[in-house]
């Protein structure tokens, strides 16, 4: 009886990962970011020295880090987990499943494209990653998937340009250039989108950008 009784508790714990965990986790992913776990994976650890970053500025705890494969020239998530920015992390990129018609998931040596969700805009943005070649254990760094792989992100950063928006809200108007000319005069405004308020892109943030940027908001 005692023993009728743990199979029945294994069995119903069983239930609980494969089935109740996994549809809570996925109630929470970004729109269009639905995936299905395959019987491949290559896990990706996203490590707190990775740093990944929006704009320059640290990813917001709760937002998404998702992997990509290209499915005929379009972008098919994978695999996603949240940042927490307080302990490393890790994502399954699930292979494609050979019993399903149609591709499902990455092939062999197919390129991990990564992509951030921020929830406070909200917006999706593809990310540029490098990898780890020295982190222990790690089997593969060259950014392809590979079944079994473990792989390690060296960095994450991905960056939103709208010329002029200097303080990253989405939007170009006069507080861009109240954020422009606090950075020009080192007052250090946060946040601040460099390459969005460098709008002649010479690399340098000067009166030639505010001028640019009027001109924006005044062209509608």
């Amino acid at each position: 009886m005692i023993m009728k009784r743990m199979h029945f508790h294994y069995l119903f714990g069983l239930t609980a990962v494969f089935f109740i965990v996994p549809s809570l986790l996925k109630a929470q992913l970004p729109p269009g970011w639905d995936y299905a776990p395959s019987y491949s994976s290559h896990v990706i650890v996203i490590p707190l020295s990775a740093n990944p970053t929006l704009n320059g500025e640290p990813l917001s705890t709760g937002d998404h880090i998702g992997v990509f494969y290209d499915n005929g020239g379009v972008l098919k998530c994978a695999g996603a987990v949240i940042w927490d920015g307080t302990f490393n992390v890790s994502v399954s990129a699930w292979g494609d499943d050979p019993y399903e018609a149609g591709k499902q998931g990455f092939y062999d040596n197919d390129l991990i494209h990564l992509k951030l969700y921020h929830w406070a805009t909200p917006e999706e943005i593809e990310a540029e990653a490098t990898w780890q070649n020295d982190c222990p254990g790690c089997n593969y760094w060259d950014g392809l998937w590979h079944d079994f792989g473990l792989s390690a992100l060296a960095t994450l950063q991905a960056t939103t340009i709208l010329p002029g928006d200097s303080n990253c809200d989405g939007t170009v108007n006069v507080l861009d250039i109240i954020t422009t000319v606090n950075y020009i005069m080192g007052l250090d405004p946060s946040p601040f989108c460099f390459a969005s308020a460098d709008t002649n892109g010479d690399a340098v943030i000067s009166v030639l950008d505010l001028i640019i940027t009027v001109n924006i908001i005044m062209a509608g």
